[in-house]
């Protein structure tokens, strides 16, 4: 995010960014996260977990998890992009 290219996600206070590609065992749990979560999946697939259930993640799903929210995804498949 340092980059001058990303200068307006600064600007929009957005911390982390990234491209990732699972490809072995995957899981993140946030119980208390301070922060807000977007995630768009390209390829692949994954498992949501909220207090309210469960719920697949596949191409073209996009997640926005908000702050203080728990939530846990993880790999559920052989890839997940």
């Amino acid at each position: 995010l340092e980059a001058p290219a990303c200068a307006e996600l600064g600007r929009r206070e957005v911390s982390l960014a990234g491209v990732s590609t699972l490809r072995t065992a995957y899981r993140i749990g946030r119980p208390h996260a301070f922060f807000h979560v977007v995630l768009y999946t390209t390829g692949g697939r994954g498992v949501l977990t909220t207090a309210e259930g469960t719920a697949r993640v596949t191409p073209g799903t996009v997640l926005l998890l908000p702050a203080l929210t728990p939530h846990a995804y993880e790999l559920a498949g052989r890839e997940w992009r």
